[in-house]
């Protein structure tokens, strides 16, 4: 069988490995195993990609005419992330934070990196971009985890008049297949 031990101390758990009290361990920091590991020739890394990526889906339908297709305001939206604070509260523990908070590495360095609003966390930034939107204070409605109640929160400090709600999985993928539905 496997018996998982979560152990949050990245030292802990490269001792333990290393003393062979245990067999495998997650070790998402590369240079970490680089420098420590790598050397001792007798250990294995396996990559996968991550999935512990925060993100939205914007409902895009041109014939409804919706604030969401000014790309200003979907500019505005991204600098209120905080994604430091969403991955704590999505999972308690920032070691789950990747260097980017997609689970594709090479897009992010090659088209996202240079973005000054992608998860700025800059509520000014917000501002000047909704500034420069058509946006005109109509309802955004939000459907996701409760954790987006901290994305909808700065969302409101800049003015973007956001409501969510957090419905079950179910729901959320009807919703989500309903052209009907205005979320």
């Amino acid at each position: 069988g496997l018996v998982f031990y979560p152990i949050e101390e990245s030292n802990t758990r490269l001792m333990a490995l290393m003393g062979n009290s245990l067999d495998v361990i997650e070790c998402n920091n590369e240079d970490t195993f680089t420098t420590a590991l790598e050397p001792l020739g007798t250990y294995k890394m396996k990559t996968t990609t991550s999935n512990s990526c925060v993100y939205f889906f914007y409902n895009l339908t041109s014939s409804k005419g919706r604030p969401v297709n000014d790309v200003n305001l979907r500019k505005a939206i991204a600098a209120c992330f905080d994604y430091a604070e969403l991955i704590y509260a999505s999972y308690g523990n920032l070691g789950k934070a990747h260097s980017s908070p997609l689970a594709n590495d090479e897009i992010y360095k090659s088209t996202i990196a240079d973005a000054e609003y992608y998860g700025a966390n800059d509520l000014e930034l917000a501002k000047k971009y909704l500034e420069q939107s058509n946006y005109d204070g109509t309802e955004l409605k939000i459907l996701g985890n409760s954790y987006l109640s901290i994305v909808v929160q700065a969302m409101r400090e800049v003015g973007i008049n956001a409501n969510y709600n957090t419905p079950d999985n179910a729901t959320m993928v009807a919703y989500a297949n309903d052209p009907e539905q205005d979320w």
